[in-house]
């Protein structure tokens, strides 16, 4: 089974529609609260036990309320492989403001956006549960199945095919997400060093992970990588996904009898008061 930890702004949306379009019955988790990183927006363990009996039918699952360090396998009774995708901590917390405030409607500035805690260092926050860095790579080593690079998007899903589904993956995808265009350009001379300062040890675990753990996944993939990419990339330009209309009944009735427990459950363990409006500041 495998569990991808979705981390905001770094490709997870393409990613969630990659893994439906080969399993109709991944199931993509809502999440629940504004502050995603909070441990009331987690998928508990408490939660999976409930809802074990129709997550055993699932080649699995992901989202922002997943995490790697609550050790899911230990309920489930399998093997659990986790996934994530790590991006620029720059261009990320960026991205993130942007889509909060444009698309979110959130009335944020950037300066207080910048005062908000809750948003430095997210990356390695949802890796290690806190802002540790020895954690955050301690965990990145020991839990996570895989870990790709946003920037080198096209390459590490080859890679993730190669090492995790033996190319058996269909990796071809639609892009779900491109950047948009904001009203307001951020001047990055005024503000980049803050930036930076904030994600300090975001850029410290990004750098780690593309100097050595995908570094040495691209040397051990081997001499073809590079002409196996340009195939991909040209042959991607062309893919939209096929309507495959008894999977997706499949995929949309599992998902249906899905979000009837998982809403249950999350009334039960985090807010009996909970009126499905998420996100609100």
């Amino acid at each position: 089974m495998i569990c991808f930890i979705h981390i905001e702004k770094a490709a997870g949306t393409t990613l969630h529609a990659l893994f439906n379009n080969n399993f109709a019955t991944y199931l993509a988790l809502r999440p629940w609260h504004y502050w995603t990183n909070d441990k009331k927006n987690s998928f508990m363990l408490a939660e999976v036990k409930q809802l074990k009996k129709i997550l055993r039918f699932s080649r699995g699952f992901g989202g922002h309320t997943a995490r790697n360090y609550l050790g899911y396998e230990n309920v489930l009774g399998c093997t659990v492989e986790y996934i994530t995708f790590l991006r620029e901590p720059v261009s990320r917390y960026i991205s993130h403001y942007n889509f909060q405030k444009w698309e979110m409607n959130i009335d944020w500035c950037l300066d207080d956006f910048l005062e908000e805690k809750k948003f430095d260092n997210f990356m390695t926050k949802r890796i290690a549960g806190c802002d540790d860095i020895n954690k955050a790579r301690d965990n990145i080593k020991k839990q996570f199945s895989f870990v790709g690079i946003m920037e080198d998007f096209d390459t590490s899903l080859i890679l993730m095919n190669q090492r995790l589904f033996n190319n058996s993956l269909n990796i071809y995808y639609e892009k779900k997400r491109s950047a948009p265009k904001y009203p307001d350009k951020i001047d990055l001379d005024i503000y980049i060093d803050r930036i930076r300062e904030k994600n300090r040890l975001d850029i410290e675990l990004y750098e780690y992970v593309r100097s050595t753990i995908f570094a040495q996944m691209v040397k051990e993939y081997g001499p073809d990588l590079a002409s196996d990419l340009t195939a991909f990339t040209e042959k991607n330009k062309l893919f939209s996904y096929s309507p495959n209309i008894v999977k997706k009944m499949i995929g949309r009735l599992y998902l249906k009898i899905f979000r009837i427990y998982e809403s249950k459950a999350h009334r039960f363990y985090h807010d009996p008061q909970f009126d499905y409006q998420p996100h609100k500041k």
